[in-house]
Order: C-alpha cells, then sequence, then structure tokens
C-alpha cells in the first residue's frame, strides 16, 4: 500500500556496529525529492515526466531550480516546523530505502503517491481531536479530518474508528477489502498491493495493451490508462510527431521537448524545445518551467508570459509563482491568516 504524506529526510550517522541513529542535523526532502525527479526523468520518459519535468531546458536547469507548486501544495509542507513543535517523531527505520522507492514510483507514472517507507518515516504525535493540518500529525491510524475551509482539522480515526483489518473506510462506512478478481468500489478498495480498474480487483500493472481500464496503474508498463484502454507510448526526439490520436499510440516527447502545436481534433503536434516568453501556447504545460500560458484551452492560442509574484492581480492559479490565485491576487498559499 502507499499513502499519501508528506516528507523530509534525515541524515544517518553511523555509530560504531550499532545501528544507524538519525542525527539532529535534517534537511526539508522538497530540494533533494525534485533532483531525484529531474535526474530520473533523463532514464524513464514517461507521460508524467513530459508534462511535469520537459519545461525544463536541460537538466543543469532543472536541478537549480527550487521545487514547483505542486510538489510544496500537494505533497511537501514544511515539516521543519512540525518537527520543532513537537508534532511528529523521526523513525529511522524506513528513511534507507524512502528515496530508492521513490524513484520506483516516478518511473511508473506516479508521482503523487508517496511509498509507505516514507510515511513510516515518521510518527505522529497529535492525539484524538486535537487541532492538525495534514495526516503526518496525527497518531496510529487516525487521519487529519480537515473542516470546509480545507486549512485545519482534528486527528479523527476512518469511520470513527468502526472498521476491521480487512475492511477500510470511504465515505463515512466500512467496506470489505475485495480480493482477486471480486468487485471493488474505490481507489483503496482492494487488498494488498491490488489495483481496483473497472470496479474489478486486478494485479498491478497486469492489463494487456488494448485491455478496458479505468487506473494506469492496472496497465502493463510502458503503457497509460487512456479513453478506457491501456495505450502504449513511445519516445518521440524533436521535431517528431507527437501526442494522441483515436487511431494511434501515446507519443511523448524526451527530455527538454515539448509537444507544441497541436491540432484538434486529432490530439497530434510536434516535439518543440520549451516556449519563450512571447511564444505562441495552447496551455501553460507548453511554456518553459519559468513561464505560463495567457489561455488554459486547447482550442485557443495563447502567448508565454511570466509568471506573477504574490499580490499580483491573477484570474487563474496557472498566472502565479505560488501555484495559488486566491480573491484575485496571488497568494503564497490558500490558508493564510
Amino acid at each position: 500500500m502507499r499513502l499519501r504524506f508528506p516528507l523530509i529526510f534525515f541524515v544517518l550517522v553511523a555509530c560504531g556496529d550499532s545501528a544507524p541513529q538519525p542525527s539532529t542535523e535534517v534537511f526539508d526532502l522538497r530540494q533533494e525529492y525534485w533532483n531525484l525527479l529531474c535526474q530520473a526523468a533523463q532514464s524513464c520518459q514517461t507521460p508524467t515526466s513530459e508534462v511535469l519535468i520537459n519545461r525544463y531546458r536541460t537538466l543543469d536547469e532543472c536541478l537549480s531550480t527550487p521545487p514547483p507548486s505542486f510538489i510544496s501544495a500537494r505533497l511537501l509542507p514544511n515539516t521543519l516546523e512540525l518537527i520543532e513543535a513537537e508534532r511528529i517523531e523521526f523513525d529511522s527505520a524506513s528513511a534507507s530505502s524512502c528515496l530508492t522507492d521513490l524513484s520506483a514510483a516516478f518511473c511508473e507514472g506516479d508521482i503523487y503517491t508517496l511509498p509507505e517507507t516514507c510515511a513510516k518515516s515518521f510518527r505522529g504525535q497529535i492525539g484524538a481531536g486535537q487541532t492538525c493540518e495534514s495526516n503526518l500529525e496525527c497518531e496510529g491510524e487516525m487521519e487529519c479530518v480537515l473542516t470546509n475551509d480545507g486549512c485545519s482539522g482534528t486527528c479523527q480515526m476512518p469511520c470513527n474508528g468502526q472498521c476491521t483489518a480487512s475492511q477500510f473506510c470511504l465515505a463515512g462506512s466500512c467496506f470489505e477489502l475485495a480480493k482477486l478478481a471480486e468487485t471493488c468500489r474505490g481507489t483503496g478498495g482492494c487488498e494488498g498491493d491490488l489495483v481496483c480498474s473497472n470496479a474489478k480487483c486486478v494485479e498491478p500493472n497486469s492489463l494487456e495493451i488494448g485491455a478496458e481500464c479505468s487506473s494506469d496503474k492496472a496497465c502493463v508498463k510502458g503503457s497509460q490508462c487512456l479513453d478506457g484502454e491501456c495505450r502504449p507510448w513511445t519516445v518521440a526526439k524533436e521535431g517528431e510527431p507527437c501526442g494522441f490520436g483515436i487511431d494511434t499510440d501515446l507519443a511523448i516527447c524526451e527530455f527538454g521537448s515539448l509537444c507544441r502545436n497541436i491540432t484538434l481534433p486529432d490530439g497530434l503536434g510536434t516535439c518543440r524545445s520549451p516556449g519563450e516568453q512571447g511564444s505562441v501556447c495552447q496551455w501553460p504545460g507548453q511554456c518553459a518551467a519559468d513561464l505560463t500560458c495567457s489561455t488554459l484551452m486547447a482550442a485557443e492560442s495563447g502567448e508565454c508570459e511570466a509568471l506573477r509574484e504574490d499580490l499580483a492581480p491573477c484570474a487563474a492559479d496557472h498566472e502565479c509563482e505560488s501555484g495559488t490565485c486566491q480573491a484575485g491576487s496571488c497568494a503564497s498559499s490558500r490558508c493564510l491568516e
């Protein structure tokens, strides 16, 4: 099972013949994780890497860039503050394999789900009913159930602790975990590492090309669930055709190039270097990483333009450096007081 948790990493030091112990020196893993993604994109091109990494012109540019907002906002909040506030403790047992597992997950096209080894690197210190901001802070199996503003909540057991070990909690009710080939509901409704695809539990990476699917994880490696079917992808070089169509396989662009000049409705374009300021674009993913596109509509043509700093006027998240447009202005967080 993989869990969605933020993390940082501790430096491990050897003490004679004893087991490794965490040192007092800690550093935020956000940059380390980002460096890993930049480097992994060189050896394992996936549709995920094309969207997230290929906007950087070179590997050096990617490595020298602070982690983008999607990492800070969706994966890695400031856990250093949580440690200093004694809201979490470090567990060294799982830390050594964390980065290895992260790299493997990325090369499978999964960037938003962190391996269990990373989640186990921390122990939450916040008890039931106490205020929290993330699952990481809560003791044991409790989760941080956020209030309507999405900024804070309280630590609670899923389904108030009513589910047994063979059940999972979904929308406030307990359901039995489904076995292989059994009917399932929800992404976490299958036993162990089984994947729920088209309401049936299947082995990960077991569905062949052309099989019906509803999850990328169910398709064999080198393919993606697209329009309900496992479809393979190939890697195209700069100047070669890219994209996907009804009767064509998915073609992604190699590192340093993006699929641009896409025509509709066939969905096909050409691999080109990331758009510079003033270049024609159809969405932000066609512009260099330090730019955005003036439109989000593939059917329209916009221009690559500079990202906006905090407090600058905005109409949408993609216009801001922080990735957050709040009440008409760019903001560092949606949870500002």
